[in-house]
């Protein structure tokens, strides 16, 4: 039973990030709508790899965050596939949003990298989901690495978790 609950009208989220441009939107959208009606509570910001390499990601999401003066926990996850991907596929992939995930902009200022916590992404999904069982809306905006690893890691994980959200899609772009 969790100690740690939040009142039922609330919405506890955890996000799952590779931090590109398109999840920068959607964490930013997230954040407007807490701020706005309150009835959202983020807890914490996960960062795999994926658009482009998990410190990278990191970083990504704390310009995010700064950008909007919030401060809500980031870890770091996952920073490889669970699989080795094909050679064919290694060859012919391009990153969508440029190497580092943003389309290689340039930024005055590096953020804090000491604001992201040592705690590994994978025992933060746990422990956050156990502090606040059958709350959580995971909200999985790129691989579903941290989310594997944390079912793989934690046989009673998924059971504790309210809700799985997810911004999916393929990297070919072909309907089937």
């Amino acid at each position: 039973m969790s100690t740690r609950s939040m009142p039922n009208n609330k919405k506890v989220v955890l996000i799952d990030t590779d931090a590109g441009i398109d999840d920068a939107w959607a964490i930013l959208m997230l954040l407007a709508a807490a701020k706005e009606n309150r009835e959202i509570n983020v807890m914490g910001i996960t960062c795999v790899h994926g658009n482009a390499t998990v410190d990278q990601i990191s970083l990504n999401v704390l310009r995010t965050l700064e950008s909007c003066k919030v401060e809500i926990p980031v870890y770091k996850g996952s920073s490889s596939p669970l699989i080795d991907l094909d050679e064919n596929y290694k060859r012919s992939w391009r990153p969508f949003f440029g190497t580092d995930g943003f389309g290689c902009a340039e930024h005055d200022d590096a953020p804090d990298l000491k604001v992201i916590k040592e705690e590994n992404a994978i025992v933060a999904l746990d422990r956050i989901v156990n502090e606040h069982k059958g709350e959580v809306s995971l909200l999985c905006l790129g691989p579903l690495t941290n989310i594997a690893l944390a079912i793989r890691t934690f046989p009673c994980f998924v059971q504790n978790v309210k809700e799985i959200i997810i911004m999916g899609g393929n990297y070919k772009g072909l309907a089937r």
